[in-house]
Order: structure tokens, then C-alpha cells, then sequence
């Protein structure tokens, strides 16, 4: 049988990337943060050459639903993958509910499980936000908790050589703050004190870097040593969709009118001006609210907050 093309796969795809057979990985972040170039990077330079995923240094995705390639690691024959990009977290857009519902139905229709989750995270943005720790959370409502975490790590991007020399990435600092946020995130969902988060240190673009050659060697061996999560223990399945609304400030101006002075100024045209109160620019807003249930328990999901209206009133 040939091997599957190089280029995305959507979901109604799936089968022709359950036949090839790699070990699957996904990676999950802010937009911007570079989770396509990662992937393009641990497929081959074929691959990123090709921007099988789009690239873009653009806060909005360029990744609008959840895809894969098939391909090897870093070229080598050695070791299958299939690499799974997603929208970005912070997607102006809209990562929303919708999102969220189509990441978990691809994942779930991998029959060989999940072999590695990696979080991106850039190194010269580095932070564990409410977004990604909001996603984690609902997948681990999806699978075994036991198995969950020792299948995850923290992939650190726009790892540059000249800034890792220069002092403005510190590794050993990088690697405490964010490892010790996400054990923070594990215990407080049931997860052991002594859970393990490797990190790894790349930058997608500088195939010369002897940083970046090394920690590619490192993630590879990390993911060829995992077993896969099984498939999930449930599907999560949506029991409410439901909208809440908002209505918010956005600017306020203040407001005058002018005001005879006395008894006299209207007789002279002599006024002064007064404050005469509040000019307010508003916006309404709704979002998706979603609630996932499974024999794991339930989980929240809320959609990016959209403005419906806007105008201005006096106060």
C-alpha cells in the first residue's frame, strides 16, 4: 500500500492516518506561539518546506480546525507519526466550545491513542494561561487521569541560540516556572504530587542549531518510550449549550453644557460652562456555555466572548 500523501488531514479523514500507523501527537497553545512550525519541523524539512501547517507569527490562528499529518520524525524512517495541529487557544476567531467539541472528536477517532501531548509554549512569551489550562481540563475528563500525565510535555519554541547566549531565554528558569504551574494543575485534579513534566528547548527554523539538534534528539527518544493513553475512558458529551451575556463600559467621556451666570447672564449672554454629566460608550457581549459530561465527572467549556451590539448613553 502507498503511504498516505504529505499534506493535512481533516477528521473525515481520519482512517487513512489510523492505517499508516504512526505514534500520535498533538500540539496545543497560544496562536502565534508556534505550533504549526513545531509540527512542520518534527515531520521533515520536506514537510516545512511545504507548510504542510500553515505558519504565521500572527496572534490569529492560521489553524482554524484540527488536522493531521502523517510522516516520520524529523525525517527517520525509524519512527511513525502523526502529527496533530490545532486551533490557537487565543484565536480571535474563536476558540471556542465548537473548537474544543472537534479537537476531542479527532483525538478520539485515533485508534491508537495519544502518544504524546505537547504544550507550546514560546520562550520569549512564556506562560501557562487560563485558555490552555481550561483545554487540559476537559481532555483529562476524556481519559484515564493515571495515564494522562506522564504523556505530556512542554515544548518551548522560539528557542533562539543568540538569545539562550545572550541571557534573554533562561532555560532553568523557564523550565521551573511552567513545570511547576502545570504539577499545580495535576494535583488539583487528582493527579499525584510526584508527576514528571519534560521540557524541551527548539527552535523550528535554524536547522544548523546544535541546542535545537540535541533537544530534538531528546523529544524523540521521550516519545518512542511512551505508551499511548488508551482512547478515551468516555466521550464527553454536551448536556447543556447554553448563551450568557454581558453588557460592559468601554470608554466614558465627560459631558458639559453652558449655564446663564445669575440672574442677569441670560440678559447680557454671559455663560459658564458646567459638567453636566457622563457620555458612556458600551458593548454587548455573549458566549457559548458548554457543559461536558462523563463517568469521570463534567467539565465547563466557554466560548470566546462576541460583541452583539454597542452604542452610547448619557449619565
Amino acid at each position: 500500500m502507498a503511504e498516505p500523501a504529505h499534506r493535512a488531514y481533516s477528521k473525515a479523514e481520519i482512517s487513512i492516518l489510523n492505517a499508516f500507523g504512526g505514534r500520535n501527537i498533538v500540539a496545543i497553545g497560544e496562536s502565534g506561539h508556534g505550533k504549526s512550525s513545531l509540527l512542520n519541523r518534527l515531520l521533515s524539512r520536506a514537510a516545512a518546506e511545504l507548510k504542510v501547517f500553515v505558519e504565521s507569527d500572527n496572534p490569529e490562528s492560521e489553524t482554524k480546525q484540527t488536522v493531521g499529518c502523517p510522516g516520520y520524525f524529523c525525517g527517520d524512517r525509524s519512527l511513525r507519526i502523526v502529527a496533530i495541529d490545532t486551533p490557537g487557544l487565543n484565536d480571535s476567531a474563536g476558540f471556542d466550545a465548537r473548537n474544543m467539541e472537534g479537537m476531542a472528536e479527532y483525538l478520539r477517532g485515533l485508534s491508537g491513542g495519544l502518544h504524546g501531548l505537547l504544550l507550546v509554549v514560546s520562550a520569549l512569551n512564556p506562560r501557562f494561561d487560563a485558555n490552555l489550562q481550561r483545554v487540559i481540563r476537559i481532555l483529562l475528563t476524556g481519559f484515564p487521569a493515571g495515564s494522562f500525565w506522564s504523556n505530556v510535555c512542554v515544548v518551548f519554541t522560539k528557542s533562539f541560540d543568540t538569545c539562550i547566549a545572550a541571557g534573554q531565554i533562561n532555560t532553568s528558569t523557564l523550565r521551573g516556572q511552567l513545570t511547576s504551574q502545570i504539577r499545580e494543575l495535576a494535583r488539583s485534579n487528582g493527579a499525584a504530587a510526584s508527576v514528571n513534566i519534560e521540557t524541551f528547548f527548539i527552535d523550528s527554523r535554524d536547522y544548523s542549531s546544535a541546542n535545537t539538534n540535541r533537544e530534538l534528539a531528546l523529544l524523540k527518544g521521550w516519545l518512542a518510550a511512551k505508551s499511548p493513553i488508551t482512547k478515551p475512558v468516555a466521550t464527553p458529551v454536551v448536556q447543556t449549550r447554553t448563551t450568557e451575556s454581558r453588557r460592559r463600559d468601554v470608554a466614558s467621556a465627560p459631558r458639559f453644557k453652558g449655564q446663564w451666570v445669575g440672574s442677569w447672564g441670560h440678559i447680557f449672554g454671559v455663560k459658564k460652562t458646567v459638567h453636566a454629566g457622563t457620555t458612556v460608550t458600551w458593548v454587548e457581549e455573549v458566549r457559548d456555555v458548554i457543559t461536558h459530561t462523563t463517568a469521570a465527572g463534567s467539565n465547563v467549556s466557554y466560548g470566546e466572548w462576541r460583541q452583539v451590539a454597542s452604542g452610547t448613553e448619557d449619565r
